[in-house]
């Protein structure tokens, strides 16, 4: 396993506060708050009939919320032993047992030095038992795909994806296109996850791009449905003001400015704080039920710390006891 380096160098002449507060949230919410269960391996005799003749680990990671899928794919990528070129790894989710459906992806390992965490994936195509060869879809097409669907209608988009996000089993009745952009984005995510003993420059100027956030605001835009605000063309086409996954690291955090002066405007970007920023990560990538459990835990040390300060003389033994529950989809493969 490549070992965790905790240094960050960011190469941008100047990054604004908000950026520099999504660089801490985005650390925070995808590193130190990572979950880190473990996610192994189907057994063979879990896997069916048509996954068998697939070569390569299958996971399946059907009801994992957005930042738990990124925990699983950043597991992967992270393992140096085994996240070799042309590696294959499956990963499916599958949808609610009374509709019989399910999604399969394979991820085709291309680890470079500056981006060890780059792979090629692809989506088996739906009522097919094996995948279309070069079937990984080039952003260009991502879009097409996406405006056969949804035409111009961004904010149905934006809704679907974070229904996908909260759970990933609820998926009937979304085209494929939909599904592919919700993979890309929590493969943005985990790539820039591996840590490396001498990272290169560039690489430390990708990775700390906090490009979580910027989805998580990608998608507020989107979901405004105006067109004069943000098509889906500014979002996935490269070069797009708003596309922030392909380009120099220096062209991605401009694009990211970007976002964050379509959202905040000018005065209100000064009043953005980190706990503003966390808290749009958790409400894009962590399902309802965990948000749940989370505001439950943080409330009960609320009001044990209220009874400390009311009556401290005459407060049981035990004052509080923790709860139990706790350019290319192929990335820059093709890019110099």
């Amino acid at each position: 396993m490549r070992k965790s380096v905790p240094k960050f160098a960011f190469k941008s002449l100047q990054v604004s506060p908000v950026l520099a507060k999504q660089i801490h949230a985005s650390k925070t919410f995808f590193v130190s708050q990572l979950p880190s269960f473990e996610c192994y391996p189907l057994a063979e005799i879990d896997i069916s009939s048509d996954m068998k003749r697939f070569k390569g680990p299958k996971y399946n990671i059907g009801g994992f919320d957005g930042q738990e899928v990124v925990s699983v794919l950043s597991g992967i990528v992270s393992d140096d032993e085994q996240f070799k070129t042309n590696k294959t790894f499956y990963l499916l989710i599958q949808g609610n047992p009374e509709d019989d459906l399910e999604e399969l992806f394979r991820v085709q390992a291309r680890p470079t030095k500056d981006q060890p965490g780059n792979a090629v994936v692809f989506l088996r195509p739906r009522g097919k038992k094996t995948f279309k060869r070069g079937s990984a879809k080039s952003y260009e097409e991502l879009n097409g795909a996406l405006k056969a669907h949804y035409k111009t209608d961004t904010k149905q988009f934006a809704a679907d994806i974070k229904q996908l996000l909260k759970n990933n089993e609820q998926f009937e009745g979304l085209p494929q296109a939909t599904i592919e952009a919700y993979m890309l984005l929590l493969f943005e995510i985990a790539r820039r996850l591996v840590k490396s003993e001498n990272p290169s420059d560039k690489k430390e100027a990708f990775d700390i791009l906090p490009i979580g956030s910027a989805i998580a605001r990608l998608i507020q835009l989107l979901e405004r449905g105006d067109e004069k605000t943000c098509i889906f063309e500014d979002v996935f086409l490269p070069g797009g003001r708003f596309h922030c996954f392909t380009g120099t690291p220096e062209q991605r955090e401009r694009a990211i400015e970007n976002i964050n002066a379509a959202i905040f405007g000018t005065t209100k970007q000064e009043t953005v704080t980190e706990e503003d920023c966390l808290e749009a990560l958790e409400q894009l990538f962590c399902s309802d039920e965990r948000l749940a459990k989370k505001l439950s835990k943080e409330e009960q040390v609320e009001e044990k710390m209220k009874a400390l300060v009311v009556a401290p003389g005459v407060l049981p033994p035990v004052l509080f006891q923790p709860s139990d529950i706790e350019g290319y989809t192929a990335y820059d493969y093709f890019e110099e």
